[in-house]
């Protein structure tokens, strides 16, 4: 194991100075080594020292090396389509994977860091488990050929390796159920595939209106208030709405956006009819119709407030 351990180091160092040479051979001399041991150590090479550790841990435990392999390459290709193929995008269950995320000049790893070390830790306290029964399940002394039997595992599995093994699984599970609860519960995640499904129920319920006759936006009053810190943002403003038709208009009809939450909308002489929350879209009538070249004032309110990990794109 430490031989792997060496050459992925290895081979991982001299990924990062080859890049270095390429661009100083270009002219470019600003070097970010903090940035390099961040995300190419600190997120790449741990997730590389875990593989190591369940390849490992597949060969102890089969004792059958062409079946260890083929099972370690299965899994690798398993998880490196899986996301597309199969929509299995949750972290949690993509063994020492780390969320997407993107970086900037300005704003670092931003909100992505945060999950980044909880799934870390997540992981990395699974690989400690790894650890542990590959020791316990390791053959001291001349191989015999066979999977292991749980007599042995009891017999090498001393005071010290159990202690290990408890921790590791105590904090694996600790971790998981921290995170599945930011992730699923205090968020609402969802799967690609429920993605493109409310898309769809978007569509067969209201593509009807697509070219339905609406009045313009000719003028916008927006005030925005940021919180960075807090990655919070309250939004208000005001849309003037001008009929450009050559009929009078009675009902209005608006889609929002899902960045935002708590929309509340201000219609002066309108009456809601329609308030789909689940696939944002709203429709109120107007108890004197807009007559053409008239206008009105939608004045609109929303906020967003993070309130735990970040592991998607959308989004603040």
């Amino acid at each position: 194991m430490l031989t792997l351990v060496v050459i992925t180091a290895f081979l991982t160092t001299m990924g990062v100075l080859v890049c270095v040479g390429a661009q100083a051979l270009q002219g470019y001399t600003n070097f970010q080594w903090s940035l390099y041991g961040q995300a190419v150590f600190g997120i790449e090479f741990t997730r590389y020292l875990m593989v190591i550790v369940g390849t490992v841990f597949l060969h102890v435990l089969l004792r059958n090396k062409f079946l260890a392999y083929g099972l370690t390459v299965a899994i690798i290709l398993l998880q490196a389509i899986s996301g597309a193929a199969l929509d299995w995008n949750n972290n949690l269950f993509r063994f020492a994977d780390t969320p997407t995320f993107t970086y900037s000049d300005m704003n670092g790893f931003g909100p992505f860091a945060e999950s980044i070390v909880w799934f870390k830790l997540y992981w990395m306290s699974f690989t400690v488990l790894l650890v542990a029964l590959t020791a316990g399940l390791w053959v001291r002394g001349r191989a015999v050929s066979g999977a292991f039997s749980a007599t042995q595992l009891r017999q090498s599995f001393t005071p010290t390796l159990r202690a290990v093994a408890a921790t590791g699984l105590v904090s694996w599970l600790g971790l998981g159920g921290w995170i599945y609860y930011n992730i699923d519960v205090r968020n609402d995640y969802t799967t690609e595939a429920e993605d493109q499904a409310l898309q769809a129920d978007y569509e067969k319920h209201y593509k009807r209106y697509e070219h339905a006759p609406q009045p313009r936006v000719t003028a916008v009053n927006l005030q925005v208030d940021l919180a960075p810190e807090a990655r919070a943002v309250q939004v208000r403003g005001q849309l003037t709405l001008k009929n450009k038709t050559g009929r009078p208009l009675d009902t209005l009809r608006l889609s929002y956006g899902t960045y935002l939450e708590d929309f509340q909308f201000s219609i002066p002489g309108a009456r809601p009819v329609l308030n789909d929350q689940r696939l944002h879209f709203r429709s109120f009538v107007l108890q004197s119709a807009l007559a053409p070249g008239d206008s009105l004032v939608l004045g609109y309110s929303a906020q967003y407030q993070a309130r735990a990990l970040k592991t998607k794109f959308p989004g603040p």
